[in-house]
């Protein structure tokens, strides 16, 4: 394992940084708008538009192949708009059937182009998967000029998009088009799809819609951060997967960019704020306080029995209440104040305890 920086790398590392800037982006829009397998129709719907780009111009310039794409994929992103209009089926059935018959179409007729006696065709199946090596200085290029568009549309309408997004009914009462307002935001979408193509590939590249934001999400609430928080995300896998692939032979780049940005999610989704770590812990603490109360409302119980409410009562007594409760909680409540230790396992409400299980019989009731 040998990590060497050179010129293939830094450009490499250059678009990586693009796809993540610009997918960050992209990826918070779809992720809030319940779009994310839109990403996923249309990235699988560019292969087709970039095996006929090919075919019609046996040219395999980046540009003449991401134009073919993108225009496979804003075809691909009507036709689910005109299925869901126009027909009963609903919208996760209309992504299904485009996403299929796409990918379908286009890995024909990627099989038939391998088939085509010339050389020509060669390299066109990294498409597929991604291969950040195969990246150009011109490719850059044409990267920076879309991810500039992103960025630009972006903070140009900022706060329509916030609007369209979170209060899309006010949105229309301003006198806006919810449908152009939508329409531009697939359009950015799709043109974050073409420019991680080469670097992470047709079936992969859907992950880069999904994932930064999904991440970035379990951390922040507010758009703002949260979409600076799934830039860096995108951004820290991008750069992670370039180094690392230029550091593992054969270790292909566009797998190990999804990799990575998935190890990101996880890890979210187990110690952020919103975590399964964080909930299993505030369960925890929820049962541990219900059980504590519990435990003052039967003594308490127990208690009204006798004149002196500070009456002790033997441990097993509870059994007539439900369970004998655990001596660490009772060791918890006698250092809290609440109950006292009369013998070994007789235990009594101090008058700190009364007042605070009658507060607990009031909440209950």
């Amino acid at each position: 394992m040998t990590l060497v920086i050179d010129y293939p790398v830094i450009i490499s590392l250059i678009g990586a940084i693009l796809i993540g800037l610009t997918s960050g982006i992209i990826s918070c829009y779809s992720v809030l708008k319940e779009q994310s397998l839109l990403g996923d129709a249309i990235a699988h719907a560019a292969l087709p538009g970039l095996c006929i780009a090919f075919l019609l111009t046996l040219n395999k310039s980046p540009m003449v192949l991401l134009m073919g794409a993108m225009s496979a994929g804003l075809i691909g992103t009507l036709f689910i708009t005109a299925i869901i209009q126009k027909s009963i089926l609903k919208e996760d059935t209309a992504l299904g059937v485009i996403l299929s018959v796409f990918f379908g179409f286009g890995t024909l007729l990627l099989t038939m182009i391998q088939k085509i006696p010339t050389a020509r065709q060669s390299g066109l199946e990294e498409y597929l998967f991604g291969n950040a090596a195969s990246i150009l200085k011109s490719d850059i290029t044409i990267m920076s000029i879309l991810a500039i568009l992103i960025v630009g549309s972006t903070l140009l309408f900022w706060k329509e998009f916030k609007c369209l997004i979170f209060d899309p009914d006010f949105f229309q009462t301003q006198g806006f088009s919810p449908r152009k307002a939508n329409f531009i935001l697939i359009i950015l979408t799709v043109i974050s799809i073409i420019i991680g193509l080469q670097s992470v590939g047709v079936i992969l590249m859907s992950a880069m819609i999904i994932a930064p934001a999904t991440a970035a999400r379990l951390w922040q609430k507010k758009l703002g951060a949260m979409m600076i928080l799934s830039i860096i995300f995108a951004t820290t896998s991008g750069i992670a997967g370039v180094l690392l692939s230029s550091a593992v032979y054969r270790l292909p780049t566009g797998p190990t960019i999804v990799t990575v940005i998935s190890l990101i999610v996880i890890i979210s989704l187990i110690f952020s704020p919103q975590g399964l770590l964080r909930q299993w812990i505030r369960k925890k603490i929820n049962q541990r306080a219900i059980r504590l109360d519990s435990i003052l409302s039967n003594l308490y119980t127990l208690a009204k029995t006798h004149d002196d409410l500070t009456h002790p009562h033997d441990i097993n007594t509870f059994n007539v209440l439900g369970e004998i409760p655990p001596l660490y909680l009772l060791q918890k409540l006698e250092s809290d104040g609440f109950i006292y230790n009369h013998k070994n396992n007789e235990w009594g409400l101090t008058n700190v305890g009364i007042s605070k299980a009658i507060q607990v019989l009031q909440r209950v009731h």
